[in-house]
């Protein structure tokens, strides 16, 4: 799922794992891309977000090659 698209469907712009639908762990970045650190969280809510989040990219990801094909090549 291209940045673009997830815009589009206004999904939060976060990075995020989420284990076993239980465990949300979000990463922070400065605008530069350095990694700030990590928070976890199990607060219901949360992940009932995060569960939604990734359920809503599934649905509109395209496959490796298909976005492979998309995107420039740096070679």
């Amino acid at each position: 799922l291209d940045r673009l698209t997830a815009v589009r469907l206004r999904l939060p712009v976060e990075d995020f794992w989420l284990f076993d639908s239980r465990l949300v762990v979000r990463f922070a970045f400065t605008e530069a891309g350095e990694m700030l650190g990590v928070t976890t969280t199990e607060a219901p809510g949360d992940v009932l977000r995060a569960c939604q989040v990734r359920d809503a990219a599934w649905h509109h990801a395209v496959r490796t090659a298909e976005y492979l094909s998309r995107v420039p090549s740096d070679a």
